[in-house]
C-alpha cells in the first residue's frame, strides 16, 4: 500500500515538473522552447501552418501606470481572451515579455488573418476588470505562412516585421501583407 501510495505521489510530481518544463508559470500558455518546438516539428513534418507574433500595445506605459501586479493580470487576462478566439489544435506560447506566438495548423495566410482580427476583437472587447477600475487593452499582429519562408527563423523574422509593421501603421492592427 505504501508502495502504491508512493507511485502515485511520483506521477503526480512527474506530470507536475511536466507541465512547469512546457509551459510559463505566470499564464499558464506554452513556454518559448516549448512553442518553437512543436513549429519546428511542424516544419520538418511539411504540416501547413499559419505564425502570428502578438505584441500588447503599449504594454510598458500600462506596467508603469499601474505597476507590474496588474501587468501581470493584463497578461493573464490577455491568454484567456486569446485562448477563445483558438481552435482546438491551435497553439499559444509566450515568446517573451509582452509578445506571444500562435500556431495555426492547416491556416492559409488569409484565413489566419480572420483568426488574429477576431483575436483582436476580443481582446478590445473584454476589458481587464479590476475591482476600482476597468482597463482596455490592444494588440498588434504579424502573420507568416509557412509557404513563405525556407525555414523557421525566416518564418519568425517575417510575421516579426509584419507586427513591427502593424505597430508602426497606428498599432492595434494585423498585417499579414
Amino acid at each position: 500500500g505504501v508502495l502504491m501510495g508512493l507511485e502515485g505521489v511520483t506521477e503526480r510530481l512527474e506530470r507536475t515538473y511536466r507541465r512547469e518544463a512546457l509551459h510559463d508559470m505566470l499564464t499558464g500558455a506554452l513556454n518559448r522552447r516549448a512553442i518553437l518546438s512543436i513549429a519546428e516539428r511542424w516544419r520538418r513534418a511539411q504540416c501547413p501552418f499559419a505564425l502570428v507574433l502578438l505584441d500588447v500595445d503599449h504594454f510598458k506605459r500600462f506596467n508603469d501606470l499601474h505597476g507590474h501586479a496588474t501587468g501581470d493580470a493584463a497578461l493573464c487576462h490577455l491568454v484567456n481572451c486569446l485562448q477563445q478566439g483558438l481552435r482546438e489544435g491551435d497553439m499559444l506560447g509566450r515568446y517573451g515579455g509582452e509578445e506571444f506566438m500562435l500556431l495555426l495548423p492547416g491556416m492559409t495566410r488569409g484565413a489566419a488573418m480572420t483568426v488574429a482580427e477576431r483575436i483582436a476583437a476580443l481582446v478590445r472587447e473584454q476589458p481587464l476588470a479590476l475591482p476600482d477600475k476597468s482597463l482596455g487593452m490592444t494588440v498588434s499582429q504579424g502573420i507568416a505562412a509557412e509557404d513563405e519562408a525556407a525555414t523557421l527563423g525566416e518564418m519568425i523574422e517575417l510575421a516579426d516585421r509584419r507586427l513591427y509593421a502593424a505597430k508602426h501603421a497606428g498599432r492595434d492592427r494585423v498585417m499579414a501583407w
